[in-house]
């Protein structure tokens, strides 16, 4: 299995993860700290692929990348909102033009935020790698 692929299932398992987990403590008495605690462990865990995929991956894997992960959580969003939590979608006629519109809008957001992280990243680790290459010493490009 190709590096992407790993790399999308991973995302995949980590969205689902964390979309379920966050509406599964809304509901508890754990819920003031436990939506914060869920999302700042998601951030931390969506960073770690965005890691692995920075060592693994070419540019153009990355955008592919961060597009299935788009469309992924997207997905996951709108079938958990229509067959399972309607709440996430309250007032939302699916497929209206508002609905659409907020789609499209909401992924091109998330689109930026995860090829802005992994920029970050990706330059991140450019960074680290000049920084610690000694002179005479061959380093990975």
């Amino acid at each position: 299995m190709t590096a992407l692929i790993q790399l999308g299932i991973a995302g995949f398992i980590i969205q689902a993860a964390g979309i379920l987990c966050y509406l599964g403590i809304v509901h508890t008495a754990f819920d003031d700290p436990g939506k914060q605690i869920t999302i700042g462990v998601y951030c931390v865990v969506i960073v770690g692929l965005f890691v692995a995929a920075v060592r693994q991956l070419s540019f153009k894997e990355l955008v592919v990348l961060a597009v299935v992960l788009t469309m992924v959580f997207t997905a996951i969003y709108e079938v958990l909102g229509f067959a399972v939590f309607p709440g996430l979608v309250k007032d939302t006629v699916l497929f209206s033009r508002d609905h659409l519109e907020g789609l499209v809008a909401g992924a091109a957001l998330l689109f930026a935020g995860y090829m802005g992280g992994l920029l970050i990243v990706l330059g991140l680790s450019k960074l680290w790698k000049t920084t610690t290459s000694r002179p005479g010493r061959k380093t990975r490009a």
